[in-house]
């Protein structure tokens, strides 16, 4: 509870909640709430990124701004992909937070996360295979690995 705002301890302290408490109620709170909680999508790859994507690699080291200001859907792109990708992984820990702190008889509710949680790597796992991203961070690695099977790359 130590890295608890001050505003958050004195809540905690007027409602008389444990911080364990309060996160059941809020893991039940979002299981009322889950279907309008949605992954996050990447847009269609342009043809300048597919394009950008088979120049040799040497050429794309000394592309120079130029060459993005006349094609800044690359950067775009890219940015939608990261953006994406870091929203997917936080929903999934939030869920897996939140899972773990219902009750251990809620069986349907817990069932209802890990759907939920399936969805989230499954996107992750659509945008690794659509964006041919580099090597897998060893997190993102051990989320495909723990609720999807096989990593959809192996970089080693």
């Amino acid at each position: 509870m130590d890295n608890l705002g001050k505003r958050s301890r004195f809540l905690l302290e007027k409602a008389q909640l444990t911080l364990k408490d309060l996160m059941r109620e809020c893991s039940v709170w979002l299981l009322e709430s889950i279907h309008q909680v949605k992954p996050s999508d990447i847009p269609d790859k342009p043809n300048s990124v597919m394009e950008y994507e088979i120049l040799p690699e040497d050429t794309r080291n000394n592309l120079t701004d130029s060459y993005f200001k006349d094609h800044p859907d690359i950067r775009q792109y890219y940015y939608f992909v990261r953006k994406a990708t870091f929203e997917n992984q936080d929903w999934v820990k939030k869920l897996l937070e939140f899972k773990s702190s219902l009750p251990e008889d809620d069986v349907s509710g817990r069932r209802v996360y890990m759907s939920k949680i399936q969805q989230f790597v499954g996107k992750l796992r659509y945008i690794y295979e659509q964006t041919g991203r580099g090597k897998l961070s060893p997190e993102e690695r051990q989320l495909l690995q723990e609720f999807g099977g096989k990593v959809v790359r192996n970089e080693g």
